[in-house]
This record gives structure tokens, C-alpha cells and sequence, in this order.
């Protein structure tokens, strides 16, 4: 797993990242000349990549030093090296960022829900833990067991992504076809926007404008629990086409979830959960929050010792819904 920490180096300022990010719907659009400030926030995060990489990164992550090495192995450029790992950053927040964010949220902000959260966790994924002087001081969380053993926690996951996904799968027309009283031209290309399907009552039920955190649980008296189609699920894309870092994805924010919903306390400065509204316009799949949120964060009473993780067997999967 990577922290963002490990993810940039010490010398790039979150804001050029965030600045660049901002103006790429412009950007793809070729209309440049009205995205200067993302221009030059673009350029500053690869001027920052060339000068890290160009010194001692020991201290970097497995997976940045492994990108550096495979492609230096095949001769790119020092240049391209540095917009290599930069365009990476953008594709490793996009949309981990804001699903890790709205996971969180809509644990903290239902108590209920947080204290059944923990317990699932604690009792199927926090292996025993290490006493010291009367107190709990070593704990080690088992990713296996938070994939394979805590269907609700997994279930908040894909509801969070089912009603804030964005995304449009793209797909070609290969034969002349009609679909409705609609002719669909060969060679033409079919937009199919996620989130009418994603609140399409017919596939979802009633309540499918909704949040509900045990719509994926199977073996639940919920509407749809154990029949879902394939097809339903959109957030990592359709088949053939999935999204080819979903586990990766998926792991990262499911432990990060994890140990925070374990570890910590987080309450909402004023006392009361207010639930921003979502930003359009960015180039997601998943919508941001239009604001931040001000916390307070304390440790959790006995929860607060030195924790690790055991990574487990690498052929064990999130059981995710699109695969």
C-alpha cells in the first residue's frame, strides 16, 4: 500500500498537484490557452519529479522505485521519466481520494454503523492482540480477513461508490444496429452514463436514490443483495473493460478505512455531520467533495498502541461486485 507520504516526493506542493488537477477537463479539451495556472502547475510537479529522482529517493515507496527501474531499464528519458510518475499521482488520487473520503463519511457521520463496523473488524480482521502492562500495545490487521471476512464493511465500500460514480463507458458500434427505435450507425460510438444506472429503480429498488450500507451483503433481507447483475455495478467500468487496478485500488482505501475507523475517534468540529455537496466538473469517476470538513481527530481509548500489517496471500481478492 502506498501512504501519500511514500507517493511524492518531499518537494512537490500539494497545491501545483491540485492546481494541474483542477484544469485538466481544459486541458483535454485543447483549450490550453485557458488553463495557464494548470499549465504551469503541471510543469512545476515534473520540474519537482526531475530533481527527486535525480538525487536519493531510497526512502520512496517499492512501487515508485520499481517504476523507475523497469523504465530506465528500456532507456526513457529522464524528462519522460519525471511526466511518467507525475501523470501517475493523478491517476493514483483521481479517485481513490474522494472514495476513501466518502467512505469515512458516511461511517463517522451514522454511529450505528461505526460501532458495527468495529466490531465486524475487530472480531474478522484484528488478530490478537500483544498485552503490555495491563494494556493492548501491539496490534496487527489482517487484509485477508478485511476481504474476505467482513462482508458489511466491503458492502459500505461499493454502496459509497454506487451513488457518487460518475464515470460513461465507451464502447464502439460494431454492426449497424437499433436498440428502442434508436438506429446506432457502425463505427459510431455509444456513451453509457453510470448514474441513471446506478439509481434505476428496477435494478436497485425503491430505495435506489439511497444510501444504504447493506445493499451488498448477501444472505440480508435487502432488496437486491444476492441478485445483482453484472451489469449494474459500474464503478470500476463493464466488461471486457475493467478497471485493470481495482484490487489495488480497493485494497488501498478498504485498509486505510480500517485502521482509521479502528484507531481513531472523528467528530465534526460544532458537533454535527453536515454533508458537503459533491464537485462536478472534475475528471473523475468519483465526485469530490465541493468542500473540506473540519475534524477533530483523537485515539481511540485501547486502540492506540503500534500497529502492522499482514498482507497475507496476494491471490486473495475483494470480492467486488463488477469483479
Amino acid at each position: 500500500m502506498v501512504s501519500l507520504a511514500e507517493a511524492f516526493p518531499p518537494n512537490i506542493h500539494a497545491n501545483n498537484l491540485r492546481t494541474w488537477n483542477d484544469g485538466i477537463p481544459t486541458l483535454v479539451a485543447g483549450l490550453s490557452v485557458f488553463a495557464r495556472k494548470a499549465l504551469r502547475g503541471r510543469q512545476d510537479v515534473i520540474n519537482s519529479y526531475k530533481e527527486y529522482l535525480g538525487g536519493d529517493y531510497e526512502n520512496a515507496s517499492e512501487l515508485v522505485k520499481e517504476q523507475v527501474r523497469v523504465m530506465s531499464a528500456y532507456g526513457v528519458p529522464a524528462d519522460d521519466l519525471a511526466r511518467q510518475r507525475a501523470a501517475f499521482d493523478i491517476a493514483l488520487l483521481s479517485n481513490t481520494a474522494p472514495t476513501a473520503f466518502w467512505t469515512l463519511f458516511n461511517i463517522f457521520s451514522r454511529p450505528a454503523l461505526l460501532q458495527e463496523l468495529r466490531a465486524e473488524l475487530e472480531q474478522n480482521a484484528v488478530l490478537s492482540p500483544r498485552v503490555q502492562n495491563g494494556r493492548n500495545s501491539e496490534f496487527e490487521l489482517d487484509i485477508v480477513g478485511i476481504k474476505t471476512k467482513c462482508p458489511l464493511f466491503l458492502s459500505v465500500f461499493q454502496e459509497t461508490q454506487r451513488t457518487l460514480t460518475i464515470h460513461a463507458n465507451i464502447r464502439k458500434v460494431l454492426e449497424d444496429t437499433t436498440l428502442e427505435g434508436y438506429r446506432l450507425q457502425k463505427g459510431s460510438y455509444v456513451q453509457i452514463p453510470n448514474a441513471p444506472i446506478h439509481n434505476n429503480a428496477e435494478l436497485w429498488g425503491a430505495d435506489a436514490a439511497a444510501f444504504n450500507p447493506r445493499r451488498f451483503v448477501k444472505n440480508e433481507e435487502t432488496v437486491l443483495a444476492s441478485s445483482i447483475p453484472p451489469y449494474a455495478f459500474l464503478a470500476f467500468g463493464t466488461a471486457p473493460h475493467l478497471c485493470p487496478a481495482r484490487q489495488f485500488a480497493s485494497t488501498e482505501v478498504l485498509v486505510m478505512v480500517a485502521l482509521l475507523a479502528l484507531r481513531v475517534e472523528i467528530e465534526p468540529l460544532g458537533g454535527k455531520w453536515e454533508r458537503p455537496e459533491p464537485s462536478y466538473g472534475d475528471f473523475v469517476t468519483i465526485l469530490p467533495p465541493k468542500r473540506d470538513i473540519d475534524v477533530d481527530i483523537r485515539s481511540r481509548d485501547g486502540w492506540g498502541g503500534n500497529w502492522s500489517l499482514k498482507i497475507g496471500d496476494s491471490t486473495s481478492r475483494v470480492p467486488l461486485a463488477s469483479g
